[in-house]
């Protein structure tokens, strides 16, 4: 009789620490994948805030180039006032999304690319004021030269780099998404085999 008692005791016991040892098996799959989910809405809506901020620069960016391209067009004084206050709007926004981005932090990568648009914005500006002032002088000939052979082609490169920017963004976000996938499948497939086989 004691050796049955033994043997009921001992196989309760084990029964026990198995069940135990399941219960926390489903827990810890549970707190990984709950702690998986919270680090990608985390990075996802950081890098998709990002991409939206670079649109909005971007889209000021060509606002502002539009601006300075219709003023070189305008003939009218008064016209080309209301194309200059375009200008002006557009590079706040320009400054203002920038400011946000920094603000936000940068990777090394995305430093790098930030650095680079500052130095363009450094050329972008003092040509664009240049070609300003020299459409207020009536000099439309040199303005006109100076939007196509450089404005332009700085704006281009600028926009550029907002581009590689936001790619930079998108292919963080995929690389995150798959990643997240992965992670998902593997702590589903381990919690589920591990569970069958206890």
């Amino acid at each position: 009789m004691p050796l049955q008692r033994r043997f009921v005791f001992t196989t309760g016991m084990a029964f026990a620490v198995l069940i135990g040892l399941i219960c926390g098996l489903a827990f810890n799959g549970l707190l990984q994948l709950q702690t998986l989910g919270a680090q990608i809405n985390t990075v996802v809506e950081q890098h998709n805030r990002k991409i939206d901020l670079i649109t909005q620069i971007q889209v000021a960016a060509h606002i502002r180039t539009d601006s300075l391209f219709r003023m070189a067009l305008a003939d009218d004084p008064f016209e080309r006032d209301t194309y200059f206050l375009e200008f002006n709007r557009a590079g706040y926004l320009v400054g203002s999304g920038r400011n946000a981005l920094r603000q936000m932090g940068f990777s090394a990568a995305e430093q790098r690319i930030f650095d680079t648009q500052s130095r363009l914005i450094d050329d972008i500006e003092p040509t664009q004021e240049r070609l300003i002032d020299l459409l207020a002088a009536e000099r439309k000939t040199e303005a006109n030269r100076i939007l196509v052979h450089e404005a332009i082609p700085l704006q281009t490169a600028f926009n550029r780099h907002l581009t590689d920017m936001r790619n930079l963004y998108s292919q963080a976000n995929l690389t995150a998404l798959q990643q997240t996938q992965r992670t998902y499948r593997h702590t589903f497939l381990f919690t589920l085999i591990s569970g069958i086989a206890a």
